[in-house]
Order: structure tokens, then C-alpha cells, then sequence
């Protein structure tokens, strides 16, 4: 059997002959591929870098309004369509030379295993015009050996649902892209002394709306006054603090008549005590959401750098592929791993712990149907140099190794004290066994000691008073807790979220300041008050929304993709005559906020 595997970068093809072993590096002009044998197969591993191709306009005439704007596309070759790009021309060359010189029984997509990856290796197979009994696809969950090994001796026939959804998403985001950009930025021009490209996009301005929401919130904010009742006690010389079991008062007149009533008291007495177990179980394994948040909360990481970095640790073999939307860990040899997690000195005593007490994996979690979670592959990492990927590598570890411990267990004891004719809440909260934490430190349970008290003793009481607090605005979003509001309202997808959060702030319509969140820009603000004010759908949540759901459907192969995108036509056509109409108010009021930007 011969066979020619397609990579969707270099650093992959790397990893997936290293794999196989017995591999002969080999030069195909300006690149280079490898050639394996493996189980009496001989097979030719190649790469790609990324997409190959990519859209081009199709120009034909239209007659009426919209007779300058796009909306049909062919696939071109994309060091064709931009200079940047000219480097690829090699990679294609390299793989069709290749493909032509010998002949394959199979032709493999060996790409990152979600749309996109199967994507870039579908376009290319097409450009060979490769026989469809001929393709088929390699699932790999990492680019580990046994991996690697599971998915080309498990190959299955290439999803066309999802490749149809590929093909619909970049369709439908360059139908939006480049038309209302171009709209927008040729309406400014008519007032502007030079052009500015002024970027809108099918996700992008849904999420600057969110932005621009959530400063409009806290700039109409009012605060509002509300009271508490706090007691010092003492015991054995030690302050104590016990709140009334008023909890928080809006009304001050009832705030003031408790004072009155306790403020010559000084003693009081316990009258009761309760105490509540509380176990937590441990978290799933990340996905690409959760370790975005979690890096974020407890390294400071953005969730673009994060991804970033993920990216280059699966490159390397270090973790499975990141991209993920499942929390669920299936078909993972965790021995295998934990025995490689032993050999690293920081996780021994944990692995060593699982084995003696006999842990299981925590089980359950979110599936998205065909990924595992994040988990390491237990890989050698003594080579990473870089504290980034060291940090990101070392929570990845814990978290997959804290799903072996037992609960966090907690007990939390609530000591109800007597004076006059109010009661007041003396509450603590102390670790009765680590459970999971010992292994995952970055979570910190709440420890809040209170000396050992009795039923009926005497309290000496130290202090009564009124605490008065004030309601606070709503927090401007971080980068990544608006990652977090995009996955909940369903924009955009897991791969992408991060990136058009971080296009956002390069095209300056956000800024961050002094850590106090994300803001808009004037030009932002003005951006969504514009298309709200003249085409609303260009911002609308449940329009983006709704054509997620499209192409995910398509993804599914409940709808067809020619109907999704004849949907997004029609929506797209209705955005650009209602702006159209308005094409001097809109440039005017862009040109001034791009004055004041």
C-alpha cells in the first residue's frame, strides 16, 4: 500500500513522520516532505501551510444599486490573490509534484482534526483532482505517537456535511466582509480627505455591540445606597465579625432602629450552631473556552495569546488538539500518560497517589461530538524554554490530573448569636480534606476560622455598626469575559472568538486602559449607532445567531448549504439597499467620528 498523507503545516508533518518511524526527509524544490515506512505500507507525508486556497470575487455584471458588490466567490489559489501569500506556491508545487510522480492507493487529510482542517485538505485533494474512492481522513486527536497510529489504522471517508460547512462559513463571512466594508468605507471617503478602510464583519459587529451595550449600561448607571449591620465580637482576645440576619437593608430608617436597639449591649449569647458538609467535585478537563478563562483568572493570559500558545504546544505533540468544544475525556490511554507525568518530579507524588489509592477519572462532561478535551500526551517537554508555554503546558497537566482525586470537602458552620431582640450570623469555613485542590492549587477554597463556641456561652460584644455600601456598575468585559458572552450567546465559533475580540482592538474601534476593561472607541460607539440607526441587522445578535445555527445545520446535513447562503444573500442584499439610502448621513457621521477617533 502507498500512501500520501496531507499536513496541514510543516511542524505536523514533522510529528506524524516522527510517528510512524522509519522516515527519509526528501526535498521537492523550495520544500520538503518525508517518507515513511510503517506495517509493510510505504507513505508520503507532505504539507500544506494553512489554506492553499481561498476566495476569490466573481465578477459579473449586475444592473441596479447593488451592481458593485460581490456576491458569488470561486476558489483561487491565495499566492495568486495576495503577495503575502506567494510563499504557498511552494507548498503546492511540493505536493503536486509529489502526487504526480507516484502512484497512490489512498489519499489522506491528515490536517487539524475540525472543519477548517478538513477543509484545507479537501480543497487540495480537489485541486489534484483526487478520485473520491481514493480520500480519506485522519481523526487525530494529537499528534502523540499513539495517536497519530490510531487514526491512520481507524482512516475514514472525508465528512462532506462538514466540508460544506467550511466552505458556507467563508462564504457567508466574505459576503458580509468585503460588502459592508465596502459600503461603509466608501460612504466615509465622500467626506474624508483620504480613504480608511472602516472593517465590518458578519460577527465582528455584533461584538462591538455587545461593547458599546455594556458602556452604555455603565455610563447610565445610578448607584443606590444600602445598609448592613456588622458586630465585633471577642473571644480569647481575638475580633470576630458577625453580620445581622437582615442581611442587606435598602431601607436605612430599619438599619437605624436595630443600632438603637443593640447599640448598649455588651454581650451576647449562642444560641445555636449548625454545621453543613459541602463537597465539590473536581472540573472537567478544559476545553478551548475553559482554559482561555481559567488562563486568563490565574495567569493574566489573553485568550488570543492563549489560543496562540495552545496551538504551539499541539504542534509539538504536547497536548491533543485544542480546539474543542467537549469538557469529556473518551478513548485517551490515561495510564499511558500518567505513567509519562510520573517521570516529571512537580506531578510524581500526585501520579503516584492515583495509582496507590486507586482513583478514577472523573466522568461525565460536555461532548461536542467529535473531539476529546484538552488533556497532555505525556510527551517529553524538558525542551519548552518558554515560561508562556511552561505556564499554559503545567494548568493543562493539572487540571487532566486533579479529575483523578476525590471531592474537595468542606465544612462550613453557621453560629447564630442572641442579643436583645436581634440575631446575628457568625459563619466559617475550613478544608476537612483537599481532595482535587492539592493538585489544581490555582482554585483557593475560602478558609474563615472561628474559635470552638457552645450552646448558650456569653460573648463579649466589642462594637455594633451600620455599614453603608453603595451598587456597583456593571464591569466592562475583559477580553476574556467577552470571549465567555460570545460562546453563551452563540457568536461566532470556539476557533474564532478570540480573534475577531483581538481585530477589534487592532482596528481600533476597543481599547484597554489601566486594567479597567474593554471600552470602545469614539469611532466604535459611532459604528454601532450608525448601523443601528440605518441598517440594524449589521449589528443584530439573533441575525448572526440564526446563521450559526445554519451552518451548523449543515454541518449536521439538515439543510444545504446553497440554501443557507441564498439566506445570507437575501439578508445581506436587505443591509445594503437600507444603507445605500442612507449613504451621505452615513459617511458624514463616520467622517466625524474619525476625526475625534
Amino acid at each position: 500500500m502507498i500512501d500520501l498523507i496531507i499536513c496541514e503545516k510543516p511542524s505536523a508533518s514533522k510529528m506524524v513522520a516522527a510517528a510512524f518511524g522509519d522516515s527519509t526527509y526528501k526535498k521537492a524544490g523550495n520544500r520538503s516532505y518525508f517518507i515513511s515506512n510503517y506495517k509493510g505500507n510505504k507513505i508520503f507525508i507532505v504539507s500544506a501551510a494553512g489554506h492553499l486556497f481561498d476566495l476569490k470575487k466573481r465578477e459579473y455584471p449586475i444592473v441596479g444599486p447593488l451592481e458593485n458588490y460581490t456576491f458569488d466567490f470561486d476558489w483561487e489559489g491565495s499566492w495568486k490573490l495576495r503577495e503575502t501569500d506567494s510563499y504557498k506556491r511552494d507548498y503546492f508545487t511540493c505536493i503536486k509534484n509529489v502526487y504526480t510522480e507516484n502512484k497512490f492507493d489512498r489519499v489522506i487529510i491528515g490536517c487539524d482534526f475540525d472543519i477548517e482542517g478538513l477543509l484545507i485538505g479537501f480543497m487540495i485533494l480537489t485541486q489534484l483532482k483526487v478520485k473520491k474512492d481514493k480520500m480519506f481522513w485522519m481523526k487525530m486527536n494529537s499528534l502523540a505517537k499513539y495517536d497519530v497510529e490510531k487514526a491512520y489504522n481507524n482512516l475514514e471517508k472525508p465528512d462532506i456535511a462538514w466540508v460544506n460547512a467550511g466552505i458556507a462559513r467563508h462564504e457567508i463571512d466574505a459576503l458580509f466582509g468585503w460588502n459592508m466594508t465596502k459600503i461603509f468605507s466608501n460612504a466615509a471617503k465622500k467626506y474624508r480627505s483620504r480613504y480608511r478602510t472602516i472593517s465590518l464583519g458578519r460577527v465582528q459587529s455584533p461584538t462591538l455591540h455587545l461593547v458599546t451595550e455594556r458602556e452604555e449600561a455603565i455610563q447610565k448607571f445610578v448607584p443606590e445606597k444600602y445598609y448592613s449591620i456588622r458586630m465585633t465580637i471577642e473571644v480569647d482576645g481575638i475580633p470576630y465579625f458577625a453580620y445581622h440576619t437582615n442581611g442587606d437593608m435598602k431601607d436605612k430608617i430599619t438599619a437605624e432602629e436595630i443600632i438603637n436597639r443593640c447599640k448598649n449591649i455588651t454581650e451576647c449569647e449562642v444560641s445555636d450552631i449548625k454545621e453543613v458538609i459541602e463537597k465539590k467535585t473536581p472540573y472537567h478537563c478544559f476545553n478551548i473556552s475553559t482554559c482561555e478563562q481559567e488562563s486568563w483568572k490565574y495567569l493574566h493570559y489573553t485568550p488570543k495569546f492563549v489560543d496562540e500558545h495552545l496551538q504551539q504546544l499541539y504542534s509539538f505533540g504536547l497536548i491533543s488538539y485544542p480546539r474543542t468544544g467537549s469538557t469529556s475525556l473518551h478513548g485517551v490511554p490515561y495510564q499511558m500518560v500518567l505513567d509519562s507525568l510520573s517521570n516529571e518530579q512537580e506531578y510524581f507524588s500526585f501520579t503516584n497517589k492515583i495509582r496507590t489509592e486507586g482513583f478514577i477519572p472523573l466522568s461525565g462532561g460536555k461532548s461536542d461530538l467529535a473531539h476529546t478535551a484538552i488533556y497532555p500526551t505525556g510527551k517529553d517537554s524538558s525542551f519548552i524554554n518558554n515560561d508562556y508555554d511552561k505556564n499554559i503546558l503545567d494548568i493543562i497537566k493539572r487540571r487532566f490530573i486533579s479529575t483523578f482525586f476525590p471531592d474537595l470537602i468542606m465544612c462550613r458552620k453557621f453560629v447564630t448569636l442572641f442579643c436583645s431582640a436581634d440575631f446575628f450570623i457568625l459563619g466559617s469555613s475550613n478544608i476537612v480534606d483537599q481532595g482535587w485542590t492539592e493538585v489544581y492549587h490555582f482554585y483557593k477554597p475560602e478558609v474563615v476560622p472561628i474559635p470552638d463556641l457552645k450552646c448558650g456561652q456569653k460573648i463579649i460584644v466589642k462594637n455594633i455598626e451600620l455599614l453603608e455600601h453603595t451598587t456597583k456598575p456593571p464591569s466592562r468585559y475583559s477580553f476574556a469575559s467577552l470571549v465567555r458572552e460570545m460562546e453563551k450567546i452563540s457568536l461566532g465559533t470556539k476557533a474564532t472568538r478570540s480573534d475577531i475580540c483581538k481585530k477589534l482592538e487592532d482596528r481600533g474601534y476597543i481599547f484597554t486602559q489601566n486594567g479597567s476593561g474593554i471600552t470602545p472607541t469614539s469611532l466604535g460607539k459611532k459604528l454601532i449607532e450608525i448601523t443601528l440607526k440605518y441598517s440594524p441587522k449589521i449589528s443584530d445578535i439573533e441575525m448572526t445567531r440564526e446563521l450559526e445555527k445554519n451552518m451548523d445545520g449543515i454541518s449536521k446535513g439538515t439543510i444545504s448549504r446553497s440554501e443557507v447562503i441564498e439566506q445570507a444573500r437575501t439578508t445581506l442584499k436587505e443591509i445594503l439597499l437600507t444603507t445605500t439610502a442612507n449613504m451621505d448621513s452615513v459617511g458624514k457621521e463616520l467622517a466625524e467620528a474619525m476625526i475625534y477617533r
